[in-house]
């Protein structure tokens, strides 16, 4: 409901004097019941807000006194606006809804076991110590212990490709270490994986797909497509957030985000100068997508930049949330955000 509100008081900005987010949450805006004017100046004394950790949202006047929740708020000022706002929450709680059609290939009937025999001959992650070197950069990154179970590594990166794919690499002879994280469909077969060096190797990235004819997409084994989904570009920023998958560095715009299109967040790098960034967000954004575009006071380009400078991860839920724009308003909030 919290995220289905907000996406409502965004929608209410441009009709609205002195309209301005403070912070995740909570909106100041001169009260359109009362006028919100004293001695002959307007001022801002109207607040849309969440009560503690409600998931709701409030209004409230300082100036008149007006006290009521956001859907009250909208049915006395914005009466069409209220119509679609209860057909949205309807929907959102229906329990006859309908699934998305093109559904029923993300779901799961069943948990499945990672049992793909290529993660046998990866090393876990989840059984290491504290004191191990690959525990020591995985708490360097603030990757939860919890998802630990999702990655693995190899001493020998060149020589376990070529296991898989016979002759990937030729020359092997300088082979090196690596991060490991598999990608597996729905059913935890495993399609492709990513390595990520530890030192100074190049590419630091490399992406091996070991089925041609699969997206690559990260997390289809742990996705409810029931709930709200975020989409990063990374595998490792999608470890931080709940119910997430990463797209790898793609526009986003693939046959699994279009089938999620009607739940699903696209959280892109936060590179407002990037011209290929700021293209690929208004090709999202013409195509109609649910798009993150955070405020400029954020710095950190991506999730685990943001976790590093301390931020918890409610907060960053929040922050998503709280600048999450479709349509009409990510147009507007476009040309404020790119600085191309």
């Amino acid at each position: 409901m919290l995220y289905q509100e907000s996406s409502f008081v965004t929608r209410i900005s441009p009709y609205v004097i002195n309209f301005k987010q403070k912070k995740p949450y909570l909106w100041g805006l001169s009260c359109p019941i009362c006028g919100d004017i004293s001695k002959g100046r307007q001022k801002t004394r109207g607040y849309i807000y969440r009560p503690g950790t409600s998931d709701h949202l409030n209004y409230k006047c300082h100036h008149c006194g007006a006290s009521m929740s956001f859907g009250s708020f909208l049915k006395t000022k914005f009466p069409e606006l209220y119509k679609e706002f209860v057909y949205s929450r309807y929907e959102l709680t229906s329990k006859d809804r309908v699934p998305h059609k093109n559904f029923p290939a993300l779901i799961k009937s069943e948990a499945y076991p990672l049992t793909d025999s290529a993660i046998d001959k990866l090393k876990r992650c989840d059984d290491l110590s504290d004191t191990h070197p690959v525990a020591k950069y995985l708490n360097k990154r603030m990757i939860p212990r919890h998802q630990w179970e999702h990655i693995f590594y190899t001493l020998e990166f060149m020589k376990y490709t070529n296991s898989l794919l016979p002759g990937k690499f030729r020359e092997t002879d300088k082979d090196h270490p690596r991060l490991v994280l598999p990608y597996f469909t729905e059913h935890g077969k495993m399609f492709a994986f990513v390595a990520r060096a530890f030192g100074k190797e190049e590419p630091k990235y490399y992406t091996i797909k070991l089925d041609d004819e699969r997206e690559r997409v990260y997390g289809l084994d742990r996705l409810d497509p029931h709930k709200r989904v975020y989409a990063v570009e990374g595998p490792i920023d999608s470890l931080f957030l709940p119910n997430t998958i990463a797209v790898s560095g793609s526009s986003f715009d693939t046959p699994t985000m279009q089938a999620l299109k009607s739940v699903v967040t696209i959280v892109g790098d936060n590179e407002p100068r990037s011209r290929e960034i700021v293209k690929i967000l208004k090709k999202n954004i013409d195509l109609g997508y649910k798009v993150c575009m955070l405020p400029h006071t954020v710095k950190e380009k991506d999730i685990n930049e943001l976790v590093l400078v301390g931020y918890d991860i409610n907060e960053i839920i929040d922050l998503i949330d709280a600048n999450t724009f479709q349509g009409i308003n990510a147009q507007l909030k476009f040309v404020e955000w790119k600085l191309v």
